[in-house]
């Protein structure tokens, strides 16, 4: 029996005589009514994950993505996808894991809470939302069961790493992060004055009228098209001014660079702890992840 890696997961061998030979074939009605033959792809711990268990995984997540595709392109991208996300499963199982081991799994109460809590942010009775619940592909016990695994897996983050992580000092030197869309309107050889403010005024007009940001940023810019990740470090004065109380989602002023004349939207602004936080709270995520997958039986048959 082959044990193939997985990321960091070393290559270990189950006896597996208590697996041997479970294969079968089954209905798989979330798999399009068909019949498939099953065999189990990973062991994790005294757990099995069949390929069906896949499967069904891979189209209750990514079913909003795959709506309006038809039969053929979800066969592709689910066998595209379907080795990446094994792995992302048998993490997931991993922490799921030790967190019954530590009796801090979710219970029904918990569940009804956290669907209560999205159904009213949303302004939604229970039977709408079952609705469109079901609408996106999902079965309603399964919805259920994968809101009870996050409220499990963040119980587990928070109690081994999030937890033990020490709050952050503050570090010499550090800058804020932005994340920004800039439209460029640059001053072109032979274009007049008057011909870049006309542009820019037909930009800000179909913003004015409805017109999304992102939607106009191809059209419009002279510059990239897309999110850029920014320090404040490295920010032109002129940027950082147009930024000066901006909040997630807003949008600048026309503002003049030596480029030409700017408008940005502003995303998103980290300040420097915030980014030490989560730079701690990865470097002991990875360390715990290890640690589980030091101590685990897993067996990958994909």
């Amino acid at each position: 029996m082959k044990a193939m890696c997985i990321g960091h997961i070393k290559n270990i061998f189950l006896s597996a005589a208590f697996f041997a030979g479970l294969s079968m074939v089954v209905p798989a009605p979330a798999l399009a009514g068909a019949m498939v033959f099953d065999r189990i792809v990973a062991v994790v711990g005294n757990e099995s994950i069949t390929w069906v268990d896949l499967r069904i995984s891979m189209e209750d997540e990514f079913a909003p993505q795959m709506k309006g595709m038809s039969e053929q392109e979800k066969v592709k991208a689910m066998n595209d996808s379907e080795a990446e996300y094994l792995q992302s499963l048998i993490l997931r199982k991993l922490q799921v894991q030790e967190a019954v081991k530590q009796k801090i799994n979710a219970t029904d109460g918990d569940i009804d809470a956290a669907v209560a809590d999205i159904r009213g942010k949303h302004g939604l009775d229970q039977e709408a939302f079952r609705k469109i619940i079901l609408e996106e592909g999902l079965e309603w016990d399964r919805y259920r069961s994968m809101i009870g695994d996050q409220i499990s897996l963040q119980r587990i983050v928070d109690r081994m790493v999030r937890g033990k992580i020490p709050e952050p000092e503050a570090v010499e030197g550090a800058s804020a992060l932005y994340k920004v869309r800039l439209v460029l309107f640059a001053s072109k050889e032979g274009q007049s004055p008057e011909d870049l403010r006309q542009r820019v005024e037909s930009f800000l007009g179909e913003l004015g009228a409805g017109a999304s940001f992102e939607e106009l940023e191809p059209r419009y810019s002279d510059g990239s098209s897309d999110i850029l990740t920014i320090e404040e470090s490295e920010m032109t004065a002129e940027l950082k001014d147009a930024l000066a109380g901006l909040g997630p989602g807003q949008i600048s002023e026309p503002f003049n660079t030596d480029r030409g004349i700017m408008v940005v939207k502003m995303y998103e602004r980290r300040e420097p702890q915030d980014l030490e936080r989560e730079r701690l709270f990865n470097d002991r995520y990875r360390r715990w992840i290890k640690e589980l997958l030091g101590n685990a039986y897993i067996d990958v048959r994909l």
